[in-house]
């Protein structure tokens, strides 16, 4: 190419319209700096025409979007005009040899011979002869991960040191191009240079890297804003720089899939799955493909997809290539497509024809076991007989009966039968993938028919409300006011509910979900709907480049996060299970809208455009759109609150199905020295006691981890009550008598750093139990507590009681196993609470006014204020640290005890201890002048 543009005298121009465009605030958008580019040099038109006439297209173009977009476009084409640099070409290019051409490598047949040519636009020279392996029209998978097309201008880098390890830059990666990976001490020693790791947290011996293809990302940026860190883990740099991470990714791949330490169906541990849909070359920031990667994470060595023509269609299935593959035993989802109009009734047939072939098999199984078989074949045949419609565990027996049949595969026709078909052991995963153009409008009657059949197949929606692939048109999908075409004045009528509709029926599994809202919903919620025994529908919100976000697609999972958090779209499931336990079968995941709902709609140009183009109807037709969402609300909290009752549902609060999973966003909680010394003081240090109280050799007392439930320390702004996830109950319930904490269990990863630190903390409801009419109810929330690295510090696990809320019909709370012995206490101590030692604990954080305020406590049911429950938790600690393990707090391994009895300061208490031996003890503290347990099944365990 040189030699030929010297020869030929080829006048050569660049211009840096990437720089220019980021300079502008048009992102990666150069198309107007590049055609005002065009036009200087073509001369096509005299240059002052056709800078008037090009910034006129742009105020017709994107007049819509507002006046800084038009002043941006119009500033752009400026930039082109004046920004060109003339090359002169050297005459020694005149005069240059051809390159030797690149040997070919190791790539498949159908690489060399056909995705190269046609990627290079050269696919009519192609013989026919080459494309005999397609004539049934199926191509092979994991193709597109050869393209390699190295399209971002940047790409993230990993900052080892600052990563916590939670994987959610990966749950959100539109093409799987970041991925955590766990390699051994011998996979590093044969790494490439630059093979960078960390310890992995909860995989002992392993250690962890965030691995990156530079030459896949588009460079969206979305894994950046999703990093929780506290500084972010990732930073995008020129996809130049980063080019020598492509030989370490191109290792990482090459390493044997390791056994998942972790829970595949947390989001921590999903991401250690391989995704088996990879590079799929969709849009920049694109919100469909990580709800279709995660699917393959979950299932994808059993998926069948029926894809519905339109984006999950083209960048699923386009030639020729394909982002489905397969793990390193061959396993991976089987797609095909069909027609807009019939995808469900197609994908049901998918499912009815595999279907067929399993229930033969299943018959000539029965047959099977009526032969003489080995018993550990005989075993394995009963198993997988048994359960071969359940999800769970489908591959291990699948795989067992396989290997118990190989050897005797030759001994009878049914065993070789059973065997050749070894394929159909697995519980196929049958899904049916499409767009709201899809679902709602042109194949809703098909899929209609295919939820009603009552057959275990599985929907994904994804709903971008509207047309995205074939240019944004309205469906019925797409909400009032909202700007389409077909709709350019604004959709008059609301959206469809697709949910409520398949709910009528009673036996379809339904739900919607919002990865950048709840990602553990999103995903509890595909595992729920793919293990349902039925039919089940998942609608996705998916953010689309037609909606014209503000911020951009890189913010795509924030849009989905504020969707919910303002009630424009909400989370919910309906379980049909439930129903027949008793239960309301409707649980509504999202909690009451907490962002202004115009501030939602004006950060997309669909809805805010309208003040532009019918600026007398806009305002109206926005109230619209959030009184349509607002009754949307209203009739699911409605849904949510009922209860059974003579045949229909009456109001009644299901707490359980409300609260668990509930959780607060992670906070931080700054601390020093004096807060340590100060908490000690507050659980009773004594004079000699200033390991706990003096900063030259202090160590904090263990229970000083508890602070965070409750604590309020250096927390801004300052709260007058803290605000742990077991008071969303509260807001529920509403008590007229205080809340009480019933136990308490902390458990010990490491010592806390006894003179400044930060812990990082977020609670969550794990459990609400149900102790009858009348009895009350109780609420148990989890508090995981990091350092400031992301190393975990401690667990918390508390109860809190609730009077008023019994009778939901909800699980009974389990006994403590504890049993204090019968006999007299290995050791006891007396000691006393002040009469002013409820205002000094008070002083680490738990600010709740039954503590301090005597009227209040009053009103709240109690004779006075009284002592914190955490408080005579801290006292004992204290007590047992110096009798059990004098001077060594940091052996503390747990300690849990159930808070019996309501203490007053001025009060002496004795501390009872049982060594029960091998590190464990039981303990009891008791209020002296009642007699009655303060805190009673106590239990301490320590190294």
């Amino acid at each position: 190419m040189k030699r030929y543009m010297a020869e030929n005298k080829i006048e050569f121009y660049t211009i840096d319209a990437v720089d220019i465009a980021r300079r502008l605030g048009l992102g990666n958008r150069t198309n107007m700096i590049m055609q005002a580019a065009f036009f200087k040099l073509a001369k096509i038109l005299p240059l002052e025409d056709a800078v008037k006439y090009l910034k006129a297209s742009v105020a017709q173009t994107y007049g819509k979007k507002g006046d800084d977009v038009v002043a941006m476009n119009c500033a752009a084409i400026d930039e082109g005009v004046s920004s060109i640099v003339r090359i002169e070409i050297p005459a020694a290019w005149g005069v240059l040899e051809d390159e030797p051409e690149i040997e070919a490598g190791n790539e498949p047949d159908y690489i060399k011979n056909f995705l190269v040519p046609v990627n290079r636009m050269e696919g009519d020279l192609i013989p026919v002869s080459r494309m005999a392996a397609m004539e049934d029209g199926s191509y092979p998978p994991g193709t597109a991960a050869y393209e390699k097309r190295g399209i971002a201008i940047r790409v993230p880098h990993w900052k080892a040191d600052s990563c916590i390890q939670c994987n959610q830059c990966s749950y959100v990666c539109p093409h799987g191009c970041i991925r955590p990976v766990l390699v051994t001490d011998e996979e590093i020693k044969k790494a490439p240079d630059g093979f960078e790791t960390r310890p992995a947290k909860g995989a002992e011996g392993l250690k962890f890297r965030m691995a990156i293809s530079p030459n896949d990302c588009t460079g969206c940026g979305n894994c950046i804003n999703v990093c929780p860190a506290k500084e972010k883990a990732l930073e995008m740099r020129l996809l130049s720089d980063e080019q020598e991470q492509a030989p370490l990714w191109d290792y990482t791949v090459s390493l044997p899939e390791k056994k998942n330490p972790f829970n595949r169906f947390t989001v921590k541990g999903s991401q250690f799955e391989k995704p088996l849909f990879e590079f799929s070359g969709a849009c920049a920031g694109c919100s469909q493909t990580p709800y279709i990667k995660l699917l393959t994470q979950l299932f994808g060595d059993r998926m069948m997809v029926a894809n519905s023509a339109g984006c999950a269609h083209v960048f699923s299935g386009s030639v020729p290539s394909t982002p489905y593959t397969t793990d390193e035993k061959g396993h991976g989802p089987a797609w095909n497509s069909s027609l807009f109009e019939d995808t469900a009734e197609f994908g049901l047939g998918m499912f009815l024809g595999t279907r067929q072939v399993q229930k033969r098999l299943a018959s000539q199984a029965e047959r099977a076991l009526q032969l003489p078989l080995e018993d550990g074949l005989r075993e394995a045949m009963a198993e997988w007989l048994e359960n071969q419609e359940r999800s769970e565990g489908t591959r291990e027996r699948a795989e067992r009966l396989a290997e118990a049949l190989e050897p005797f595969k030759e001994s009878d026709p049914i065993l070789a039968d059973l065997y050749e078909n070894r394929d159909y052991f697995t519980k196929r995963s049958q899904w049916l993938i499409g767009g709201d153009g899809w679902s709602y409008d042109i194949g809703y009657g098909g899929l209609d028919h295919a939820l009603a059949s009552g057959e275990n197949i599985n929907v994904l929606v994804l709903d971008t409300e509207v047309y995205s692939n074939t240019g944004g048109q309205a469906s019925k999908a797409t909400p009032t006011a909202a700007i389409a075409k077909f709709a350019a004045g604004g959709k008059r009528t609301k959206k469809k509910d697709l949910g409520r509709i398949f709910m009528s029926y009673g036996y379809v599994y339904v739900a919607q979900i919002s990865m950048g809202a709840d990602k553990a919903h999103t995903l509890k919620t595909l595992a729920e709907a793919e293990a349902y025994p039925g039919p089940s529908i998942v609608i996705a919100y998916c953010p689309c480049i037609n909606h014209g976000i503000k911020t951009g697609m890189a913010n795509c999972q924030q849009e989905e996060k504020d969707a919910v958090e303002c009630g424009y779209w909400s989370l919910y499931r309906y379980n049909p299970l439930r129903a027949k336990e008793g239960k309301n079968p409707f649980t509504l995941d999202s909690k009451k809208p907490q962002k202004p709902f115009r501030d939602f709609l004006m950060n997309e140009v669909r809805f805010a455009s309208l003040f532009k183009v019918f600026p007398d109807e806009a305002e109206g037709l926005l109230e619209k759109t959030e009184a349509d969402a607002m009754e949307r609300l209203a009739c699911y909290e409605k849904m949510a609150q009922a209860n059974r009752e003579g045949g229909g549902w009456a109001m009644k609060m299901d707490l359980e199905s409300m609260l668990v999973g509930k959780k607060m966003e992670p906070r931080y909680m700054e601390y020093n020295w004096r807060d340590v010394a100060l908490y000690a003081l507050a659980v009773g240090a004594k004079r000699e006691d200033l390991i706990y109280t003096y900063e030259k050799e202090l160590k904090a007392i263990p229970t000083y981890g508890t602070v965070p439930y409750w604590g309020t320390v250096n927390v801004r702004p300052y709260q007058w009550m803290p605000r742990p996830a077991s008071m969303l109950a509260d807001e529920i319930i509403k008590p007229t008598v205080s809340f009480l904490n019933m136990d308490h269990e902390i458990i010990m990863h490491r010592p806390i750093d006894p003179i400044k630190g930060t812990f990082q903390y977020q609670d969550v409801i794990t459990d609400v139990y149900d102790r009858g009419e009348g009895k009350g109810a109780v609420v148990r929330t989890r508090i995981d507590v990091r350092d400031e690295a992301g190393n975990p510090v401690c667990t918390n696990y508390s109860t809190t009681f609730f009077h008023e809320a019994g009778g939901f019909g909800g699980p009974p709370m389990p006994k403590s196993p504890v049993e204090i012995p019968d006999r007299a206490p290995d050791w006891e101590e007396d000691d006393y609470i002040s009469p002013v030692q409820n205002l000094l604990y008070r002083l680490t954080g738990d600010t709740n006014l039954v503590h301090v305020d005597p009227e209040y406590a009053k009103k709240m049911g109690f004779e006075t204020s009284f002592m914190q429950g955490l408080c005579s938790f801290g006292f004992a600690c204290r007590m047992a640290v110096g009798a059990l393990i004098p001077g060594e707090p940091e052996r503390m391994r747990r300690m849990a005890a159930q808070m019996s009895s309501v203490l007053f300061p001025d009060t002496p208490v004795r501390m009872q201890i049982w060594n029960i031996g091998g590190g464990c003890a039981y303990f009891r503290l008791v209020n002296l002048r009642t007699g009655k347990p303060v805190l009673n099944r106590g239990v301490f365990e320590w190294e």
